[in-house]
């Protein structure tokens, strides 16, 4: 990541407003497909369809429960995952990166972006866990209904 602001930060505009959105756009349409690719673990898992998905899949396994991670993944309802994968770009990241290459200085970008998505996977992993906590309560009111049969 560092290198790639390093690479944005080389590109000369004219104005700085046409530098903000020249790089704003170029991190959504170049990097943004690329990370849903590559290396979540390794890198912010913020910008892609997927990563939703993904995050609630891997929790699953590094929990040590690897069977729940089909499941977890089909109880995300599709408006669930639409509405947080819209809200993820657009209403955090991209005024994010917006405020990072207005204001942040260079040399902070990357730490300014790491510390939003500490945030937003820290959401994630409310919602994880409220998840989870559906789950087994759907799972004991099925037990419960099994037994007064």
């Amino acid at each position: 990541m560092t290198k790639w602001y390093q690479l944005l930060n080389s590109i000369k505009f004219a104005n700085p407003t046409r530098a903000v959105v020249a790089r704003v756009g170029l991190d959504q349409v170049v990097l943004t497909p690329g990370m849903s690719t590559h290396a979540f673990a390794m890198v912010n898992v913020h910008h892609s369809s997927v990563a939703v998905p993904f995050f609630f899949g891997s929790m699953s396994i590094l929990e040590g429960k690897p069977y729940e991670a089909v499941e977890r993944i089909k109880a995300l309802s599709y408006e669930t995952s639409q509405s947080t994968n819209f809200s993820t770009r657009r209403g955090v990241f991209l005024p994010t990166q917006i405020i990072n290459f207005a204001f942040v200085p260079p040399h902070l970008r990357f730490v300014f972006v790491s510390v939003i998505s500490l945030f937003w996977n820290t959401y994630l992993s409310a919602v994880n866990a409220q998840q989870e906590k559906l789950q087994d309560t759907a799972a004991y009111i099925a037990d419960k209904e099994q037994e007064d049969c």
